[in-house]
């Protein structure tokens, strides 16, 4: 990817893509940020960005990021959001991303000249994946300015943290503050409710996803696991030594025994993408198949820019009735 840094940077100059871009006056209402503070530096783990004004042509390339940029400003500051994030299987702004003109693949599939043609004066980005990693630092070398986020979203601080530092980028820093208090007393309300269960009362419970055209059996480094554990839970990963997500085997399925098992659906497909797995020899002994003990949830309840909360909510209620209700 070195190679399309020249041509990327002779396109700057060409289309005099500017790095920081003027902001007209704003209402307070998560338009056009209104405000004297600035311009102003946000600092982020391993890396800094100077902002002129309040950014107007946001392109995010994770969904992650969209998804928390569309909860904090209006559609019509961001320029561009990855295809994914306008799925409602994947991404609960799905309806606000629709509204969004500008259209990319994903921080692995965006080349920086689509990135540049939207003309932004902010780029989000997560850096988690070797291809957004490498997105970021041609963007960056180009002088666009670029906000990381760093970390895997994998816990309610991450979360949080995250949130509040695009507010601060965006110049939303009382909408990301709103939306921090709601989902942390979303998320104390269950862990409170699931606290007190013993062992022998929380169910031995993994999830399973679909990318790609595989099946992975969630593992540590996403808020998928925080979810399992605040719904009160035992979980199949810590069982099987799982030290990250990974291809499921019905071998270790059937060793682990959960008692139940959490579906996400990205495709709108429901259960039926797993029926493979499920009808595989021996997986009928296990439990959570056994007794039909497997919830379906469309994978924006966990994803990342949602920090989980609406699966959280879910499962929760799902095992747990009488101490969590319906969400």
């Amino acid at each position: 990817m070195r190679r399309l840094i020249i041509p990327l940077l002779l396109l700057i100059m060409a289309t005099g893509c500017a790095a920081t871009a003027a902001a007209p006056p704003g209402d307070g209402t998560g338009g056009a940020a209104a405000g004297s503070d600035w311009p102003r530096t946000i600092e982020y783990p391993g890396g800094s960005v100077t902002l002129a004004a309040a950014p107007q042509r946001v392109v995010a390339l994770s969904s992650d990021v969209a998804d928390v940029a569309l909860q904090l400003v209006e559609p019509a500051r961001i320029a561009a959001v990855p295809t994914l994030t306008t799925n409602p299987n994947q991404s609960l702004r799905s309806a606000a991303a629709g509204k969004v003109a500008g259209r990319l693949a994903s921080a692995a599939g965006a080349d920086p000249e689509s990135v540049l043609s939207f003309d932004p004066d902010l780029v989000l980005v997560t850096t988690r994946h070797d291809a957004e990693s490498d997105a970021f630092a041609i963007l960056e070398q180009a002088g666009v300015p670029i906000l990381a986020i760093t970390n895997t979203w994998s816990d309610p601080t991450m979360y949080a943290d995250n949130v509040r530092l695009i507010g601060r980028a965006l110049g939303t820093e009382t909408e990301a503050e709103k939306l921090i208090t709601d989902y942390q007393a979303r998320w104390q309300r269950v862990a409170d409710a699931t606290s007190g269960l013993a062992d022998d009362q929380r169910p031995l419970a993994g999830q399973l996803r679909v990318i790609g055209d595989t099946i992975y059996l969630s593992g540590p480094g996403s808020i998928n696991q925080a979810v399992l554990g605040a719904a009160g839970t035992r979980q199949v990963s810590d069982v099987l030594g799982l030290q990250k997500s990974q291809p499921a085997a019905t071998e270790q399925l059937i060793s682990a025994a959960p008692t139940h098992l959490v579906v996400l659906d990205s495709t709108g497909k429901g259960r039926s993408q797993y029926d493979t797995l499920f009808g595989s020899p021996g997986m009928a002994a296990v439990p959570a198949v056994a007794e039909g003990q497997i919830l379906v949830l469309p994978a924006a309840a966990m994803s990342s820019g949602s920090g989980g909360i609406d699966g959280l909510e879910a499962i929760a209620h799902w095992l747990h009735p009488d101490l969590v209700p319906a969400p």
